[in-house]
């Protein structure tokens, strides 16, 4: 753990913004999704390897189907149960035959992309090319390079929402500004907190 959970500037916390952060993070840790925030805050791209590269790939390409993230999450765990070389086991998990040609080209093709990404000379350039994947999209690539350790925003529904409820012009500004109060976070932390409680509660105050 790379923060004193326990520990909050009280007096930035008079911004709404950040006590809605502070009071989603206590909630979400309650929930037992404090390794998620774990995850996200110690994850770095150096440390990525090729498996790794592989499965964080496939999970966004299941998610960009719209379904919700524990339905996604379910069929996710059912292709780790899979032999992912088997064509016929991938079919009876993946129906979706766009993203199972998606997660195989990946699946054949992890050293030669990975080396495409780390080549590139700034994570902005990164995250572009990730849109250049099968079925990796222009919000997707924000979401597959905060799982690859790239701190950086998806801005999603949940977090556009925010952002205009609390007067932001964007989730990136929202995010950076919670940052400001509470600079023990990466912002793709910031990002995944305030998206998990949403995602659990469907509250935006």
């Amino acid at each position: 753990m790379t923060w004193d959970r326990d520990s909050e500037n009280v007096c930035s916390a008079t911004k709404p913004i950040v006590s809605f952060f502070d009071r989603a993070r206590r909630h979400i840790i309650g929930a037992g999704y404090e390794p998620e925030i774990e995850y996200v805050q110690d994850r770095f791209f150096k440390d990525i390897d090729e498996v790794s590269f592989c499965w964080e790939t496939a999970f966004v390409i299941l998610a960009s189907s719209g379904l919700r993230e524990q339905i996604v999450r379910k069929n996710f765990d059912k292709l780790r149960d899979a032999h992912i070389n088997d064509d016929d086991d991938i079919f009876a998990v993946i129906p979706n035959k766009r993203q199972r040609e998606a997660i195989r080209y990946v699946w054949h093709n992890p050293v030669e992309i990975l080396k495409k990404i780390r080549e590139m000379p700034d994570d902005c350039s990164r995250i572009e090319f990730l849109d250049t994947l099968p079925q990796i999209g222009p919000i997707t690539k924000f979401h597959l390079a905060r799982n690859l350790g790239i701190d950086c925003i998806k801005p999603d529904i949940w977090l556009e929402r925010l952002s205009e409820k609390y007067g932001y012009v964007n989730p990136v500004q929202m995010c950076f500004d919670i940052q400001s109060s509470r600079p023990e976070f990466r912002i793709g932390t910031i990002d995944l907190i305030l998206w998990r409680y949403c995602n659990l509660t469907g509250e935006l105050s």
